[in-house]
């Protein structure tokens, strides 16, 4: 079921684990579409490493890496991981 709801989104990323997420997730809400639907932030537990960030629209996904670069540790790959 995860996996189906992941496969939705095109792209996948990494995020620094501690950082100001306020003014990011606003600026998501107000740029990349509906959350859950057109991006999903997952900041998981306290003692994890890092961040999981999707988003669905590729065309945004640059936008998104351009702006947060800062931010983006790297890419996640679900295609070989188990859920």
């Amino acid at each position: 079921m995860i996996r189906d709801y992941l496969s939705k989104f095109s792209n996948h990323y990494k995020l620094l684990r501690h950082f100001n997420d306020e003014p990011f997730l606003e600026w998501c809400a107000e740029s990349l579409g509906k959350e859950y639907r057109d991006w999903s932030y997952y900041k998981g537990h306290k003692d994890d490493p890092h961040c999981a960030f999707h988003i669905k629209d590729p065309k945004k996904a640059l936008i998104f890496e351009i702006k947060w670069a800062h931010i983006i540790i790297g890419r996640l790959d679900y295609s070989s991981e188990r859920l």
